[in-house]
């Protein structure tokens, strides 16, 4: 029989349109796993690693997922079969979801398994946990539900958001949807991503892999250095603002003290601050390389098309 599926195979077309093919894709899935285990162990097999999961293993996964009805059980699989298995998932599920801290890693933890948002999305495929630095896993959601006040309170346990959290996302809504975890598959341990800038709920997998390219200067851009002396040691910090007209900007600052937090002098609460400030039209700023040595300041060679470490070290 062994042999008989080994000859039969290629090229696989998984189908599970009929219960009869359901139930073979579903032998397969687990075939697949027990091919990795013996190549793994005998160092040797018909078909190679990258073979049995991107010729076999990766077909059958998303035709059991578009089918729909498998449900799968990371807590039953073997050593090897799971680390197959995540590999499959890897190269099947293109699309992730992002929560705000800590709100991935409880799910990766255990410590949550719904999520609430004000709008409703459609479910059925897996997505990715990602959060602001690290991927968690891939997750299957139910579809949404609306709830109410009385059952957000009531499901707070399971979606894990805080009312401070509720009052600061969606103030004034009456109702949400409440999308319960189908399924979770957890990776081995979280793995290090960067988040597309602008993401709010939904991304592409393949922009949190993609190589993150060193900025450049443009003719629009300037540089801010701050310069802070304490005990006689100065520090220079810099801050890289962007303005399509030419405006140049300064910077605000954040002080925190004793577990409060305050902005330009004023107690903060919760909430999202964007604290750049513009230059006040009194304020005296060195335009030119000529200007700049009139007003005794050495003139930086900050030119289009330098990298982050040129200008570093131009400063």
């Amino acid at each position: 029989m062994k042999a008989k599926i080994l000859e039969a195979v290629l090229p696989y077309k998984p189908d599970a349109s009929t219960e009869k093919g359901l139930k073979q894709c579903r032998d397969d899935f687990r075939i697949f796993a027990g091919w990795w285990a013996t190549l793994k162990g005998n160092g040797k097999f018909k078909y190679t690693k990258d073979e049995i999961l991107n010729k076999f293993l990766v077909l059958c996964l998303r035709e059991l997922i578009r089918e729909g009805s498998t449900e799968f059980h990371p807590d039953k699989w073997s050593d090897a079969g799971k680390e197959i298995y995540l590999e499959a998932f890897d190269k099947v599920v293109k699309k992730f979801r992002y929560l705000v801290a800590p709100h991935g890693e409880a799910i990766y933890k255990g410590r949550k398994n719904a999520t609430v948002h004000s709008r409703k999305f459609l479910q059925g495929s897996f997505v990715s946990i990602v959060g602001p630095e690290y991927e968690f896993g891939f997750a299957r959601f139910e579809p949404g539900k609306k709830i109410g006040w009385p059952e957000f309170a009531a499901r707070r346990d399971e979606h894990g958001v805080s009312e401070d959290e509720r009052q600061g996302w969606w103030p004034g809504k009456k109702e949400l949807y409440y999308y319960a975890i189908r399924t979770w598959i957890p990776l081995e341990k979280p793995r290090k991503v960067s988040v597309p800038k602008g993401t709010q709920t939904y991304g592409e997998r393949a922009k949190l892999n993609e190589s993150v390219k060193e900025e450049v200067i443009k003719d629009f851009e300037y540089l801010l250095h701050h310069v802070e002396i304490e005990k006689g040691k100065e520090e220079v910090h810099h801050c890289l603002l962007y303005d399509h007209n030419a405006n140049l900007f300064e910077q605000g600052h954040l002080w925190i003290e004793n577990g409060k937090v305050f902005l330009e002098g004023k107690e903060i609460k919760d909430g999202t601050y964007h604290i750049i400030t513009g230059l006040e039209i009194e304020q005296e700023v060195s335009w030119s390389d000529e200007e700049a040595v009139n007003g005794g300041i050495k003139s930086k060679k900050m030119i289009a098309g330098m990298t982050l470490k040129e200008k570093g070290k131009e400063w």
